[in-house]
């Protein structure tokens, strides 16, 4: 599989055994290493797409950062990025994100629901990916 930005970036970052302490029934351990490769796929995939709209002197908000691979990449990227995830994952995926995030930091994500965020910032930029089915 070619790498991409996202890929290099994460794995450039944080180590594989990292990525999946404390996961160690192989079922499990099998379906993380999954969702982590669906995951770098869409972070990827977002990018792409929103690239030509991005600039360093906006604010943005995603929805639904999921593992925060695009946002912490983009942070890293000198982007002003707020990330907003509920989580409610599965115990194995909980415990990837969190060992994402306790290597990478992002430092503007926020756990709760999109009917829950209540904030007087505005952004410039808003986007999600693979979200909105998943909001009442």
């Amino acid at each position: 599989m070619k790498k991409n930005k996202i890929e290099n970036f994460i794995l450039s970052t944080i180590t594989y055994e990292t990525l999946f302490k404390n996961i160690n029934n192989p079922y499990q351990k099998k379906k993380a290493e999954l969702y982590f490769k669906n995951a770098v796929a869409d972070a990827n995939f977002t990018l792409n797409k929103i690239l030509p709209y991005l600039d360093k002197n906006i604010k943005i908000l995603e929805i639904g950062g999921g593992l925060h691979l695009l946002s912490a990449y983009l942070e890293e990227n000198d982007y002003d990025i707020t990330s907003i995830e509920p989580g409610n994952f599965t115990f194995f995926i909980q415990e990837l994100r969190e060992n994402i995030l306790n290597v990478l930091h992002p430092k503007k994500v926020i756990t709760c629901n999109l009917e829950e965020f209540n904030t007087k910032l505005k952004y410039d930029f808003i986007f999600s990916i693979n979200v909105l089915e998943h909001t009442d």
